[in-house]
């Protein structure tokens, strides 16, 4: 299988670290591109967003988290929801209390997004068009946010994995879509649920619990359907692909007690492949330390890819049998999402934020740009291709 090792040759040629920001004065928007002097060195446009933006639908728009120390600020964390176009690569970012994890669009409205914090109390419906948190949206009694939510089809509800930290009890909260109000929950049926996704014309919830299982929940009678354990037991559950027919890939970091040095890994039920965990081809799979991220597929193309941060690489995968398609080398990649030709996978990777385009057909780079794009977080999302495919 090939292997396009990308890494030395990139960090050769970065010379320049995550930047301040520029001046502290936040524009109405509350948006705020790169720092005049770094948008200059990288032959960007120097920007202010200075109101209400645009969605130009004749671009193509991506959303991630993103997290980094402001320089000269004693350390102070910037956190933030990042807009970037994929044809002006000016990155514009939405200040939040939070780390931005994952993202749900209001189906009613679908510039506002929810975005929820990875472990922890911080969550908030975020409108892309005017650039501001609309609100926050707080945890009942002592419940935690894990990272996820969706809205339901007819967007009335907003559903969100979340613990109740002091019974340990996995969850699924209810609140009402234009309110936010609480509502109520219903289990998850595992402990720590993470990825949520809806299938069956939304009928159906699929769930990712942490302490590795599958869940797929009957959402109107909030029912447990059917539980999939993780095959290899040395492997959590952390995101999830969905497929027609209730098939599916799971991506997966060392279970609780390993460490990260450990193997991730993958598993899937596919068309032409039950239910397993991936264990070959063995050259590729023991290379896989830490966790398995994220995943995104090519349905046209027949794969999906996974970032593996840890082992600085992206598998290819077949999408009917789980059969090996390539790999590629490249440093700390992390979201990975499709672009709206459904020809090309978007990654975000290293550590100046930078976006490689790859080609699904046959694998090959068509793009590896050392610019900062400022999406650190563990998903990058295509908003554009999710909106329309909506």
């Amino acid at each position: 299988m090939p292997r396009l090792n990308l890494r030395r040759a990139f960090f050769r040629s970065l010379a320049l670290r995550l930047p301040a920001l520029a001046a502290s004065a936040r524009t109405p928007s509350h948006f705020t591109t790169l720092g005049l002097g770094l948008a200059a060195a990288l032959g960007l446009p120097a920007r202010q967003a200075t109101g209400a933006t645009v969605l130009d639908p004749a671009q193509e728009w991506l959303i991630g988290g993103s997290q980094f120390a402001v320089p000269g600020e004693g350390g102070r964390m910037r956190r933030a929801l990042v807009l970037m176009s994929l044809q002006n690569r000016q990155p514009q970012l939405i200040d939040t209390d939070f780390f931005p994890h994952g993202f749900a669009i209001d189906p009613r409205q679908n510039t506002r997004v929810a975005s929820f914090q990875k472990i922890g109390p911080g969550a908030a419906l975020i409108d892309l068009a005017s650039g501001r948190v609309l609100t926050r949206i707080a945890p009942k009694g002592q419940q935690q946010f894990y990272g996820h939510g969706v809205f339901t089809r007819d967007g009335k509800w907003l559903l969100s994995t979340e613990r109740d930290e002091a019974t340990r009890r996995g969850l699924i909260a209810i609140r009402d879509a234009s309110t936010l109000n609480y509502l109520g929950e219903f289990p998850s049926h595992g402990d720590s649920p993470h990825d949520c996704q809806l299938i069956e014309d939304g009928q159906v919830l699929a769930v990712a619990n942490g302490e590795g299982s599958v869940s797929l929940i009957d959402v109107a009678r909030q029912r447990l359907i059917e539980k999939l354990p993780i095959p290899n037991k040395r492997l959590n559950a952390g995101h999830l692909q969905m497929l027609p027919q209730r098939r599916l890939v799971a991506v997966s970091a060392p279970a609780q007690g390993l460490g990260e040095q450990d193997l991730g890994g993958i598993s899937v039920r596919l068309a032409q492949r039950p239910w397993s965990s991936l264990s070959q081809p063995q050259d590729l799979v023991s290379h896989m330390v830490g966790e398995a991220l994220s995943v995104a597929v090519s349905p046209r193309h027949g794969v999906f890819a996974v970032t593996h941060p840890g082992a600085d690489l992206v598998s290819f995968w077949s999408l009917s049998d789980a059969s090996p398609l390539g790999q590629l080398s490249l440093p700390r990649p992390r979201g990975v999402d499709l672009s709206l030709d459904g020809d090309r996978f978007l990654i975000s990777f290293g550590p100046q934020t930078s976006l490689a385009l790859v080609d699904a057909h046959d694998r090959h780079v068509i793009e590896q740009a050392a610019k900062p794009t400022y999406f650190s977080g563990s998903h990058l999302l295509n908003w554009s291709r999710a909106t329309r495919a909506g």
